[in-house]
Parts: structure tokens; sequence; C-alpha cells
């Protein structure tokens, strides 16, 4: 939903961004995509009742959380013995 709200406020502009036009921009964002329907997928595969309103809620969320959670990975360093 942010990325279409996205596209939905640059949409009269001439010059779209440099990255609308690389591939792996693309990749990742159907990849999202895609990890959103999962999420939702396994809520109802757990036994959660899931109405369309939260299904759309909870598919919306998950590139956020997704998002959020590889932001919060440590870095690994360089072993010292």
């Amino acid at each position: 939903m942010a990325e279409l709200l996205q596209w939905h406020r640059i949409r009269h502009q001439l010059n779209l961004p440099a990255y609308a036009a690389k591939t792996s921009y693309w990749v990742i964002t159907i990849a999202m995509i895609l990890g959103g329907g999962i999420w939702a997928y396994a809520y109802v595969a757990s036994g959660t009742p899931l109405m369309p309103f939260l299904a759309i809620n909870v598919g919306a969320t998950a590139p956020l959380l997704i998002a959020a959670a590889f932001r919060n990975v440590p870095e690994v360093g360089p072993q010292v013995s």
C-alpha cells in the first residue's frame, strides 16, 4: 500500500526516479508483495480467523515489519581470538 501511494503521488512528474528503471527495484518490490501475501496466508494456515479487512491490513503491514526486522540485524565483524 505504501508503495502504491508513492507511485500515486509522483504519477504526474515528467522525470521519474532513476530506480524506477532498475530491474532489481521491481524484483524486490514484487518479493515484498509476495511476502505480505505469505504473511497473511500464515495467519490463515495457523487457524486464525482472518476477515477480508484484516487480511488487507496484515498483507500491507508485513513488508514494513520485514523491512524493520532487517534494519535491526547486527553486523558481524571479524572474530578476535
